[in-house]
């Protein structure tokens, strides 16, 4: 998991740089992307453990 993380916020960083942006820029860019991935697990998790005590689990 760690590992598909650094390669997605690299690809942010990098399309950042190859579009020009300075680094204040790709660094807000890529805290933005890392903190959605963040939020997007957090609700899948959450809908899993739902999902597991409504079945009893």
């Amino acid at each position: 998991m760690r590992g598909s993380v650094a390669v997605a916020l690299a690809l942010v960083w990098g399309a950042c740089r190859l579009l020009g942006l300075g680094t204040p820029v790709a660094l807000g860019v890529t805290g933005v992307t890392l903190g959605l991935g963040v939020w997007a697990h957090s609700v899948w998790q959450n809908a899993t453990v739902g999902r597991k005590l409504r079945q009893g689990v």
